[in-house]
């Protein structure tokens, strides 16, 4: 049995600032932008970036690729050459009146109450971002079998913009994790005991209405689902 806490809440301004501690003595872990993405082409992409899960100040590759269409055993295509998986980048932070500003070599994230921009590879991956519904937020305290704790929030939003001059739309996600000073995001319990695989979505109806959600499973008994 594993304690632990979770509520919706309406993030800040405040709460998107690299400085911001939920709890006494905790610190960002890793903050994470990821999108799924559909072109007026006809072709499909995945990208993904982590930022400060493997050290302050540095912005993490996962994957920029087109997703096989027909296929599902094809090997995806990457993008960006200079973008390989694991390519890592040194960005700075800056703070305005209305947004908080994560900017590399290649990156750049504009976050605010409600949106977030974000252009990758030179502007060749650009993206506005509108968050959807509530952000979810769960807590696993320190216990036994969970030698660090770890808060996690995750949004999720509906996308528009361009890869390589491609009209896109479809579903991304904001996620950001905090623990105690001095962990990075792979020593946390979410990846290493709580959760061994976990799907998120979102659909939108031809009257416009919205459904999304996100839903996660652990090893032997242990799982959870969340709904915005």
């Amino acid at each position: 049995m594993i304690r632990y806490d979770v509520w919706l809440e309406e993030p800040t301004l405040d709460e998107y600032r690299r400085g911001y501690s939920p709890r006494e003595d905790y610190v960002l872990a890793g903050m994470w932008p990821g999108a799924v993405l559909t072109g007026a082409s006809g072709r499909r992409y995945h990208g993904m970036r982590g930022f400060d899960e493997l050290k302050v100040g540095m912005a993490h590759t996962y994957m920029f690729m087109e997703l096989a269409t027909g296929n599902r055993y094809a090997l995806p295509g990457n993008l960006y050459p200079e973008l390989p998986i694991n390519q890592v980048e040194a960005y700075e932070y800056s703070e305005s009146a209305g947004a908080v500003h994560f900017v590399g070599e290649h990156v750049r994230m504009d976050v605010a109450e409600g949106w977030f921009d974000w252009s990758d590879a030179g502007g060749r991956f650009r993206l506005h971002v509108e968050q959807v519904g509530s952000a979810c937020t769960f807590w696993v305290p320190e216990q036994e079998g969970i030698e660090h704790p770890i808060q996690h929030r995750s949004q999720i939003g509906r996308a528009t913009g361009e890869v390589d001059g491609d009209p896109v739309e479809g579903f991304c996600f904001l996620d950001w994790s905090y623990s105690h000073p001095g962990r990075l995001y792979f020593q946390l319990p979410l990846i290493r005991r709580l959760e061994k695989q976990w799907s998120m979505w979102l659909v939108e109806y031809v009257d416009g209405e919205l459904d999304g959600g996100s839903c996660g499973r652990g090893g032997g008994r242990r799982g959870s689902r969340r709904r915005t």
